[in-house]
């Protein structure tokens, strides 16, 4: 990665450097850069050619995918940095070569590449048409504009990109698309992000309604209001509003998120039960236990605001 940025000119270069730092300490854990490794232990079948210049490939390709991935998400919350925006258009084209350079004779997981890439900016850009309000409107004004999350597909396609470089390591194994091991496969990880996307939007629920996010969780939040808050005591402004919101999140919507990630948690396990690649599921399994953790002391805690806070945090988000 760091040759790769030390080919650019100056101050392209620099920068990149400092997204590549910015990652990679995010990264404590290495499940950007070495899930494709850590996937390729979990499996019964490991083909005798492959070598680990194969997952440093994959890790490398993961590592400029969140490198993009990151800096776009920070411009669709309208927080982007523009000295930033090369660096993330680099990233991605690096991403796309190297996929191509770890399995270069495989036009069927390409293909797949395409696809969830595709998906991925169909749900940027739902999500930038129909999950941005202002906090200044009513809820009245908000609430006839909330967007339909319906299954929360929405959530996992927008960060998918996470999982080709492990389904680069099964179409490395000669599986193929229509193989049950490579739909459990993306099974798990949609669940798996649907559920981490749910456990940070909990959390950080106020700080989206203030900057008009609609996030599933406010968005249902607001929608709950609608229906249980007297309409006579709304005042103009959903800011204005957050105190009640505030108690009607502690009341009743917590613990329904909580119950709604658990089922997510639960999909992915079963996906990864019903996988036949797998033989060793425990490095998958890790990435669920800090949201199960936090899901944990949220129940705990969800009566007491101020004790919740003090306790209840999200995983670092990558």
């Amino acid at each position: 990665a760091y040759a790769r940025a030390n080919r650019l000119s100056s101050p392209l270069t620099e920068k990149s450097i400092e997204w590549i730092h910015r990652i990679c300490r995010k990264d404590t854990d290495q499940s950007i850069r070495l899930l494709p490794k850590l996937f390729y232990e979990c499996l019964n079948h490991k083909t005798d050619n492959t070598h680990n210049s194969f997952f440093v490939t994959l890790g490398q390709a993961s590592l400029f995918g969140w490198i993009a991935y990151t800096i776009y998400d920070d411009f669709l919350d309208g927080e982007g940095d523009k000295t930033a925006l090369p660096v993330a258009n680099v990233a991605l084209r690096e991403t796309v070569n190297l996929l191509r350079q770890a399995l270069p004779d495989n036009p069927e997981f390409h293909r797949h590449v395409s696809q969830i890439l595709d998906q991925l900016e169909a749900a940027n850009a739902w999500e930038t048409t129909h999950c941005r309000t202002s906090p200044l409107l009513s809820l009245e004004e908000i609430g006839g504009k909330l967007p339909n999350y319906q299954d929360l597909s929405q959530l996992a396609e927008r960060s998918l990109g996470h999982a080709l470089g492990v389904l680069g390591v099964l179409y490395h194994a000669d599986y193929t698309r229509k193989r049950p091991e490579i739909k459990q496969t993306e099974t798990f990880f949609r669940h798996y992000i649907i559920a981490r996307q749910l456990n940070d939007d909990a959390h950080d629920w106020q700080d989206d309604l203030k900057a008009g996010h609609l996030t599933a969780v406010t968005t249902q939040l607001l929608r709950q209001a609608l229906v249980t808050l007297p309409i006579k005591n709304h005042p103009r402004s959903i800011l204005k509003l957050l105190p009640k919101l505030e108690d009607l999140f502690w009341q009743e919507e917590l613990l329904r998120i909580c119950n709604l990630i658990s089922y997510h948690l639960s999909r992915a396990r079963t996906a990864l039960k019903n996988n036949p690649a797998i033989h060793y599921p425990d490095p998958l399994l890790a990435l669920l236990h800090p949201i199960e953790a936090s899901i944990t002391r949220a129940r705990e805690t969800h009566h007491t605001t101020g004790e919740f806070l003090d306790n209840y945090s999200p995983p670092s988000s990558i």
